[in-house]
């Protein structure tokens, strides 16, 4: 997702224009989360999801620390959500690669919402299924094999935490 960010830190080179955009796409999550929640329940409901999802203390830490390429995944997430709601393929497609870009578990997220639309949404059960295939097919490219590439040594580097219980993935 860096890729998308540089042309604007190409101009405005400070720290704090990273963190700016980190802060715009957390705040623009709550465009989603109002068509989604707008679906189903009266628009002042709605405004309410929105202040809940800026009351949620995850979302204050995360932008309150530093610059994580993470804090991007929501917006694409969310985006992703809506458009598998409304049934726009394309869009729908565009928001879930942009998801995966942005850490190397954020593809599982993507199976997750494609395993929703093959259980929950009886007549989007084959474009659930190709998100399952595509998050579970890139989950398991980028954790074992293109993590072994750009990480020399380590493969996943939260595995060493979890040894103790035992080997495998």
């Amino acid at each position: 997702i860096a890729i998308f960010i540089t042309p604007i830190y190409f101009v405005f080179r400070s720290p704090l224009t990273l963190l700016f955009l980190q802060t715009l796409s957390l705040a623009l999550v709550s465009v989603p989360v109002y068509l989604i929640a707008k679906r189903k329940f009266d628009w002042r409901i709605a405004i309410g999801f929105v202040l809940l999802y800026f009351l949620y203390p995850s979302l204050l830490y995360v932008n309150l620390y530093e610059f994580h390429f993470e804090a991007f995944a929501p917006l694409f997430l969310a985006f992703a959500f809506y458009f598998l709601i409304i049934n726009k393929k394309t869009l729908l497609f565009i928001m879930a690669a942009l998801a995966m870009m942005c850490k190397e578990n954020i593809p599982a997220v993507v199976a997750a919402m494609g395993l929703y639309a093959i259980l929950f949404r009886p007549r989007r059960r084959l474009l659930g299924l190709v998100l399952f295939l595509a998050g579970s097919a890139f989950f398991l490219v980028v954790t074992l094999y293109l993590q072994k590439i750009f990480v020399p040594g380590e493969g996943m580097p939260y595995a060493r935490l979890y040894a103790k219980y035992g080997k495998g993935f």
